[in-house]
């Protein structure tokens, strides 16, 4: 079960770059979107800040990562 402070993790981790390989980076978006099925309601608050954060972010995240967060938030 998905977790604020485990949002905010997975957050962290793909905005610093931290992610050591794709599989890591899949997990952790994996993560983000499963908090948006949450039944918990900070969870879903949570997910979804992180998701629109990094779609949105000028950064150097790739355009699949980006078309992801987006899909999700769809």
């Amino acid at each position: 079960m998905a977790k604020p402070a485990t949002i905010e993790l997975n957050r962290s981790i793909i905005q610093a770059v931290g992610a050591s390989t794709q599989s890591t980076l899949n997990a952790a978006m994996s993560s983000l979107q499963e908090g948006l099925k949450n039944s918990d309601w900070r969870t879903r608050k949570a997910a979804c800040e992180a998701l629109a954060e990094i779609a949105s972010n000028n950064g150097s995240y790739s355009s699949s990562i980006k078309s992801s967060c987006i899909h999700a938030l769809e």
